[in-house]
């Protein structure tokens, strides 16, 4: 109804590999082309801890620049020196050279929409890891985007079992937020100026979200028993920081059907600004 198909899976072929300069002795780096014939090639960063003795926990996602950007910006976006000083690694590949965040292009003819293809994206990196990336452990992994990459790791939690924690960052209106309710994007607007995101069947309920027969509090069920970890900003109400945490309320009841404390198990996460995703975060993630 929402989200919609997504293609089978598919391990990654790996086409070549190079290590890259690193702006810190304590992070290692290189970048892999990976392929698969649902993407083509795409160029994916692995981050690791220098000195590492054994397979590292790490994080998974999908961000809006390429490897070049995210080496550069690496107290910017994606804290790549932090996490290896705390023993973490990262694997992160650029969304659009998954699938062109475009209204018009060609893919969205099929059967297949862009947060549904971005999410299917993230359990290829965890296949990939399995089969390429010794150096990290592969039952120690959290899934981790932001807003539209948000609503993508959210679906990949979802249906990923693998991911032991999911991060959705400020995903808002078809991620953590809830559909019903007057606060934050609504379901017509999201529809209206992302068309390709999702399902056609999920704009059918523009104009009556009330309709819907599920809300997000069920997608965030889906997460449990594993870990979640919603975060959000202040002024991003465009986000629906509140509802989220409501979201969350409304869900916690799964943890503990299936044994798990969710006040060990969830949490949110606060902090003063605006919309985006910085080493603020990045502690958070890394604390939690």
């Amino acid at each position: 109804e929402m989200y919609g198909m997504a293609p089978a899976p598919e391990l990654p072929r790996v086409r070549a590999k190079r290590i890259l300069p690193s702006p810190d002795p304590a992070l290692t780096l290189r970048v892999e082309r990976w392929s698969t014939s649902a993407t083509g090639p795409v160029d994916v960063l692995i981050a690791l801890p220098a000195k590492a003795q054994k397979p590292v926990p790490a994080f998974v996602g999908l961000n809006f620049e390429s490897v070049a950007e995210t080496v550069e910006n690496v107290k910017h976006y994606w804290a790549l020196t932090d996490a290896a000083k705390r023993g973490f690694g990262m694997v992160v590949a650029c969304y659009e050279d998954i699938a062109p965040d475009e209204k018009t292009a060609l893919l969205y003819r099929l059967p297949y929409r862009a947060i549904s293809l971005w999410a299917w994206a993230f359990s290829r990196l965890v296949d990939g890891i399995e089969k390429h990336v010794p150096e990290i452990d592969p039952k120690r992994l959290a899934a981790v985007g932001h807003s539209r990459l948000g609503k993508a790791a959210l679906l990949a939690g979802m249906r990923d079992t693998r991911f032991v924690l999911t991060i959705p960052s400020q995903s808002g209106c078809g991620g953590a937020a809830p559909s019903r309710g007057n606060t934050g994007e609504s379901v017509e607007r999201i529809n209206t100026v992302f068309p390709h995101w999702f399902a056609d069947r999920f704009k059918t309920y523009n104009k009556h979200p009330e309709k819907l027969p599920f809300d997000q509090h069920a997608a965030l069920a889906c997460i449990a028993p594993r870990a979640l970890l919603l975060c959000n900003a202040t002024e991003d109400t465009w986000a629906n920081p509140d509802g989220q945490v409501s979201a969350l309320e409304a869900a916690r009841p799964i943890w503990n059907l299936l044994g798990a404390d969710p006040a060990h198990k969830t949490a949110t996460f606060l902090r003063p600004g605006k919309h985006s995703m910085s080493e603020v975060e990045w502690n958070a993630y890394l604390d939690f």
